[in-house]
């Protein structure tokens, strides 16, 4: 089991189609995170899990530096790796979030960024919460 067979199976790359729910509607945190119990296992999940929001965090403090640095290539570059490992584990709104930050680093745009900045910071605070949550509750498949 691999990072690779965790990201094919959140991207519906894996057996079966798990990118979307039955209705075709993005799948909650709670449901990417299941999928990644029933294929990787309940300790894989929850490492996962815990790294992910470990790394969320650092990056966080990169792309907020970088921007203060008006460094805008190496923001977006955070930014990227940060929508990567926060989509992973269903953190979809801070997945989003980072991707339009990293959108207008790349353009060089820099109105927007410290109100992307800002809710970009609510949405991961309260997303960690629930995805901590949501790991230590889940029971075994």
């Amino acid at each position: 089991k691999s990072l690779y067979d965790a990201v094919a199976l959140v991207a519906g790359t894996g057996k079966g189609d798990t990118a979307r729910a039955p209705n075709d509607r993005k799948k909650s945190m709670r449901e990417t995170l299941t999928i990644l119990r029933d294929g990787m296992g309940l300790d894989y999940m929850r490492g996962m899990v815990a790294s992910n929001l470990k790394e969320a965090q650092r990056l966080l403090d990169v792309v907020e530096n970088e921007m203060q640095k008006n460094k805008l290539d190496k923001m977006s570059d955070a930014a990227h790796d940060l929508k990567s490992i926060t989509g992973l584990i269903g953190m979809y709104e801070a997945s989003a979030l980072a991707a339009e930050i990293e959108a207008d680093g790349l353009k060089a745009e820099s109105k927007r960024l410290d109100g992307l900045f800002e809710h970009l910071e609510d949405a991961l605070a309260r997303e960690m919460r629930e995805a901590e949550r949501i790991a230590k509750t889940m029971p075994e498949k």
